[in-house]
């Protein structure tokens, strides 16, 4: 039996559409809370927030599948980019750069030495290759 390894992954660096996806989510979920007030008390009021509200995550749906459309067509079109951006060591292409730091990779399972992996399987090492933490030479 192989042992667990000792490292684990701490994550990727998620696209903007994942958070637009949760907001369009979070609106659904709005719109039905509303739905269930309105049907109890039949506020114009409430009707008017639910109109607004449905504009609102109408547009935002927009923007979440435009932002999958553009990460899904980066992800066919540059492989190596799009592998790059979802290991946190670029910024996606229509993110911004300001403020972007690479995510720390240390902690991260090495393919070959913690999963045992061959090198023929199309695995190469990762052990010191955190972007954040790269030992000048």
């Amino acid at each position: 039996m192989t042992p667990l390894p000792k490292r684990k992954i701490i994550g990727v660096q998620v696209h903007h559409s994942q958070d637009l996806s949760n907001a369009s989510a979070y609106g659904a979920n709005m719109l039905t809370a509303l739905e269930a007030a309105i049907s109890k008390s039949d506020k114009q009021e409430l009707k008017d927030l639910y109109s607004m509200l449905a504009r609102y995550s109408k547009q935002i749906s927009e923007h979440q599948r435009k932002a999958q459309t553009q990460m899904r067509t980066l992800s066919l079109v540059h492989p190596e980019t799009f592998k790059q951006c979802v290991d946190g060591r670029i910024p996606w292409p229509d993110e911004t750069e300001e403020g972007f730091e690479a995510r720390c990779t240390c902690n991260d399972q090495c393919a070959i030495h913690d999963l045992g992996k061959d090198q023929e399987d199309f695995w190469i090492c990762t052990c010191g290759e955190c972007p954040q933490h790269v030992k000048s030479k």
